[in-house]
């Protein structure tokens, strides 16, 4: 069982896991979607409805709180000592700003932005970051996006790190994103049946979903290629950004951020980072790893380049 949410954020020919096995995405219908097996070593990670519960602003700030304050608790030993690590090595989150951190591992490029924005919001972030990457010929591999933070893994290095987060990222890569997946299609599919452009139910002739499908579908493709501004395309557009991808959210959390980025260039993996880049190593394909570095117990491999134990 896949979700219709996820779906919704792919693009054609993107892969993703699913039953032990890499997919690629062919096409979405009425009747579903259409896939093929593939050999692509990086596919996206299927994410549930139940996961994507948004991170309250009120318990982001209090987590900020609490980590940049963390002397002043009684915390566990183990914590306060990673705490500290993570001062020493790099820096804490910060409450009005955002902390990002650069380094390299085994000849790949990580960059791990601290957001607190919660697993919707990074999730459109990273996709995003993701484009930019790519536009500047990064080759970026993964992005792994949870409440609190996302990590991005690319083959090339990236040095304009504070232009990632401008108005930019919205106004061109967000738009360039939305089109091509199916989220605006079935946007109009709704809009155009409230707006009485396609009728679903007149008497005698009660349309099928696939019928409604194909019809709004039509017409969303003529009016997208002959009439961009038409009103009912506009207002697909404003309820795709706002219902489906926090569009305000995002662009609050980049007005507050965008004067205030602390760049880390850090010659070993932070303490912060080690879950993040955990994701990258342990998803399976059938018997085989993803990735395959030979490494028996990669977390404890992590935890040592933290500390620097040799």
């Amino acid at each position: 069982y896949i979700e219709e949410y996820f779906i919704n954020q792919l693009e054609k020919n993107d892969t993703f896991l699913f039953a032990g096995l890499v997919l690629s995405l062919e096409n979405v219908s009425a009747r579903g979607i259409e896939v093929k097996k593939s050999g692509g070593l990086n596919p996206k990670i299927p994410s549930y409805i139940g996961g994507t519960l948004p991170l309250s602003s009120y318990l982001s700030k209090n987590v900020i709180k609490l980590i940049k304050n963390f002397e002043s608790y009684k915390l566990p030993d183990q914590i306060l000592s990673w705490l500290r690590l993570q001062e020493k090595v790099s820096s804490l989150p910060m409450e009005k700003g955002l902390l990002v951190e650069t380094f390299s591992r085994k000849g790949n490029k990580y960059i791990v932005c601290y957001t607190f924005q919660g697993r919707n919001v990074n999730q459109t972030l990273g996709i995003l970051i993701m484009k930019r990457l790519a536009e500047n010929n990064c080759q970026p591999l993964a992005f792994v996006a949870t409440d609190y933070a996302i990590a991005v893994w690319s083959l090339k290095k990236f040095n304009k790190i504070k232009s990632i987060f401008n108005e930019r990222l919205l106004k061109d890569d967000l738009n360039s994103w939305l089109k091509n997946t199916s989220i605006l299609k079935k946007q109009f599919k709704k809009i155009s049946i409230i707006s009485g452009l396609v009728d679903r139910k007149i008497p005698g002739k009660l349309k099928t979903h696939k019928q409604v499908n194909f019809s709004s579908d039509l017409i969303y493709d003529v009016l997208e290629k002959f009439d961009q501004n038409h009103i009912l395309l506009k207002a697909t557009k404003e309820e795709a950004l706002k219902e489906m991808v926090e569009i305000e959210k995002i662009k609050s959390f980049i007005s507050k951020i965008k004067d205030n980025i602390v760049h880390n260039k850090l010659k070993k993996i932070s303490p912060f980072s080690i879950p993040l880049i955990m994701e990258f190593y342990t998803e399976k394909i059938a018997k085989d790893k993803i990735i395959d570095y030979e490494e028996e117990n990669i977390e404890q491999e992590l935890v040592n380049e933290a500390y620097k134990i040799e």
